[in-house]
């Protein structure tokens, strides 16, 4: 981990890379964190975090699935959902100065336990399940994270293979 003063430096001039984990459950209903922390404090979003420098993405997904969830997933048995680019008017500071832009790699998971629904972290205070349709007219969904379920989001960075 950075000391704070590096990470605040890092937001302010570099780009963060992180994974946004679209976790379904049996039922078809993506799994929805309430954000305790800026950016997106107040907002339900999928759940998600950084990937540090030197983490392989194998690592990161693990850990970021260990702390989000209290679980890990295994990662060969997502599906890459595609690039997004997340650019925030704030920061986890609150600074008024500068923003947050993170390139985020979106995985999708199938068959996620709604025994999650009491995993709370330090990211999270609530957790529940919506179908994507009722996450495109919540008007408490982070607009990006309904991103992941519109046809043609303006953030979004097709790969072809």
């Amino acid at each position: 981990m950075l000391p704070l003063n590096d990470f605040e430096q890092l937001i302010r001039n570099g780009v963060l890379i992180a994974i946004d984990l679209i976790c379904y459950n049996p039922e078809g209903k993506v799994l929805l964190g309430l954000r305790k922390n800026a950016p997106a404090k107040g907002f339900w979003f999928v759940p998600g975090g950084r990937v540090h420098k030197n983490e392989t993405l194998n690592n990161a997904f693990q850990r970021i699935t260990q702390h989000e969830l209290h679980m890990s997933l295994d990662l060969s048995k997502t599906k890459l959902k595609g690039l997004y680019d997340h650019i925030y008017e704030e920061n986890f500071l609150g600074k008024p100065d500068f923003n947050t832009h993170y390139v985020i790699i979106a995985v999708e998971y199938h068959g996620i336990d709604n025994s999650l629904l009491s995993a709370k972290n330090a990211q999270n205070e609530d957790f529940k399940f919506l179908k994507p349709e009722e996450i495109l007219v919540d008007p408490m969904v982070h607009t990006l994270s309904k991103s992941y379920f519109q046809a043609q989001p303006n953030n979004h960075f097709d790969i072809v293979y």
